[in-house]
């Protein structure tokens, strides 16, 4: 597998003395990692396709990737027009009804046929291929960022971010974190802060990359 720029290498049969390198669906991590029913969950990873795939919340224990009946499919957030939330690499689902602490399971859409559980073409948390663990189950609700818009430009320059649960603006509370730890300023303070919408400024001391997005208040993360 360390020979193989994707990190996964597949035999195609057993015997095989040696395998080949494949693009494997997999997890890397999730956001935030505890979440209320009806919450927005962020699925990091790589090669979940370009094509709509599925996630599934485990509903019992030690589920059985095999058994549809250990698991709950969770619905991909739906922003409205400009959202894509169903990426190659990201997909924005909501915690379904009915689910349990446990696992998440992403399948690529091409994980059909004689492909439905070829390992290559699906990934789930806790003993997956990334090793990420599972997901916590909260009574409490969580901010859930739906999407940016726009999602990428230069320093300095206003976005907003939709979702939901953001809460009332508190000026101590409240705040928008790109990366690790670096705060952007609120546009208006209280005014540019609703529990749907907040108006922000991309932090000037950035540089040139792709950062995670953030917002905490009241303690509670997205």
């Amino acid at each position: 597998d360390i020979d193989c720029a994707s990190g996964f290498c597949q035999k195609t049969n057993i015997n095989d003395a040696e395998g080949v390198c494949v693009d494997k669906t997999y997890i890397s991590d999730f956001s935030p990692t505890s979440a209320a029913i009806g919450d927005f969950v962020s699925i990091i990873g790589k090669n979940f396709g370009a094509n709509k795939g599925h996630v599934y919340f485990a509903k019992v224990k030690n589920p059985d990737i095999k058994l549809l009946a250990d698991w709950v499919e969770a619905q991909v957030a739906d922003c409205g027009p400009g959202f894509n939330n169903c990426s190659d690499n990201q997909i924005i689902v909501l915690v379904p009804n009915g689910v349990i602490d446990g696992k998440i399971a992403v399948f690529n859409a091409k994980a059909v046929g004689l492909d439905n559980f070829n390992v290559k073409y699906f990934d789930t948390t806790g003993d997956g291929f990334k090793k990420v663990p599972n997901f916590i189950l909260s009574n409490i609700p969580h901010p859930g960022i739906c999407g940016l818009l726009p999602n990428q430009g230069p320093v300095g320059k206003d976005f907003s971010i939709k979702g939901k649960n953001f809460g009332a603006y508190d000026i101590v509370k409240s705040s928008i974190i790109f990366g690790d730890n670096t705060k952007a300023k609120i546009v208006g303070g209280a005014a540019g802060w609703t529990d749907t919408l907040i108006l922000s400024i991309v932090p000037v001391t950035l540089g040139n990359g792709e950062y995670g997005v953030k917002v905490t208040n009241n303690n509670q993360s997205s």
